[in-house]
């Protein structure tokens, strides 16, 4: 019982502080926010019994485990071991009186997250689960604000399912694991970006700078797509309100800006870049064809370790990705509610291209900024999904960060009489700051 008072007690501050930021939008969207806060509530204490009760543990567990051994190394000597998490928070090597810790990677980030969290709560699995929970549904919100700044109010309701209703979204955003923390840090980022091409703000620029932050410290390589795709994102946004033409030859030089982002990521987050991509993916899908189990799959060759080798395999990695489990590879009641969605999403996708055909989807694409970094991050993160793994029911939650971007661009392609023949201008200062938490 004693553990569950901290689950409740940020609970109900999650709760508040939910409400204050839904009394600031439109009475629907206020419903939708609420809606949204309730279901990740929901689905933290659902994550929960899931993961204990049919598979007797996982990784939420195990990051549990290890916030409950460095929250007692903290509370025996702080101001020794403080700075020492602080460390491996910063993927740097700490001296810790404990061992089985991942200094300089994201797992021990987010031990040393766990533990933090862990010291400053007294909480158990559940407080923990609830505080990223929380973290992740503002981080939804942001997104949303993102979206909706990008596109007329007309589209807002799908927008806001898309970015904060999708049951897959939900379900793994509202636990203890990188995904979920990583969406916080996403949707921030997303936000930030809007603001800065508005208009230059502190604001903007902590904004950006904490979700990049967030993610290059739980899940690099989801800044690479977001890299790629905000290169073509600010590259489109310059027409500054005229009629986009969009010529090859200058689609390309915005393609070459972003390609720079990622090579300077590479630097800095050497196991992601492109050079070591491939040998990765070979690794993944090897260790798939040794450890095999009732929802496997096989993509791609282990013995190619070449980019151009993997690359062969990227269509089929990313039908993978985007759209299965199919309905007939339902093996479980989890992969079967998974397929529910991913046949779902494949119908709306169909259906929006047969209604608008290709020069009718690129010519939307032509004009809507958001929509082509909807594109290229769903293209890009999905094909890394789609290559590295090799398990239908991990894939759903890989997968999880451009859950919310495939179904923002589906949704507004699926929309009926629906044309953009200019740009669609940026709300102004104050409406943003009127949705702003």
């Amino acid at each position: 019982m004693d553990d569950l008072v901290p689950a409740f007690f940020v609970t109900l501050v999650g709760a508040l502080l939910a409400v204050l930021q839904a009394s600031r939008f439109a009475r629907w969207e206020s419903t939708v926010l609420v809606a949204a806060f309730a279901a990740h509530v929901f689905s933290a204490f659902v994550q929960i019994w899931f993961t204990k009760g049919l598979y007797g543990g996982g990784d939420l567990f195990g990051y549990t485990w290890s916030g409950e051994t460095i929250a007692a190394v903290l509370r025996a000597d702080f101001p020794r071991f403080g700075p020492e998490v602080l460390r491996l928070l910063f993927h740097r090597v700490a001296v810790l009186p404990v061992e089985g810790f991942g200094g300089g990677s994201s797992t021990g980030a987010m031990q040393a997250l766990a533990g933090f969290l862990t010291y400053f709560t007294s909480g158990s699995t559940y407080t923990l689960c609830l505080i990223v929970a929380v973290a992740a549904h503002f981080g939804m919100v942001a997104l949303y604000q993102a979206f909706s700044a990008s596109f007329p109010e007309t589209l807002h309701p799908r927008l806001a399912f898309a970015s904060m209703l999708v049951p897959s979204l939900v379900f793994w955003s509202s636990a203890l694991l990188k995904e979920a923390v990583a969406m916080a840090g996403l949707g921030y980022l997303m936000l930030g970006m809007v603001r800065f091409r508005q208009k230059f703000s502190l604001l903007a620029v902590a904004q950006l700078a904490f979700g990049g932050l967030v993610i290059a410290l739980i899940k690099a390589y989801i800044l690479f797509p977001v890299v790629l795709a905000a290169g073509a994102w600010f590259y489109l946004e310059s027409g500054n309100g005229k009629r986009r033409v969009v010529r090859p030859a200058h689609l390309l030089f915005g393609m070459a800006v972003a390609a720079s982002g990622v090579i300077v990521l590479g630097r800095i987050f050497p196991e992601y870049a492109l050079d070591n991509l491939a040998e990765q993916a070979a690794s993944h899908q090897e260790a798939g064809m040794l450890v095999r189990g009732a929802s496997t799959y096989s993509i791609g060759d282990p013995t190619q370790t070449t980019l151009t080798g993997q690359l062969v395999f990227a269509p089929l990695a990313l039908v993978t990705s985007l759209f299965r489990p199919f309905l007939f590879e339902s093996t479980s009641v989890q992969i079967g509610v998974n397929a529910l969605e991913t046949t779902a999403i494949l119908f709306l996708t169909c259906r929006a291209l047969l209604r608008r055909g290709l020069a009718g989807t690129w010519a939307l694409l032509s004009h809507s900024p958001m929509l082509v970094f909807c594109t290229l991050f769903t293209l890009s993160f999905g094909v890394a999904v789609g290559l590295t793994t090799t398990n239908l029911g991990a894939l759903s939650r890989y997968r999880m960060p451009l859950v919310p971007f495939l179904w923002a661009l589906v949704l507004v392609l699926d929309t009926k009489n629906y044309y953009v023949t200019a740009p669609v201008a940026a709300p102004a200062p104050f409406l943003l700051r009127k949705r702003a938490l």
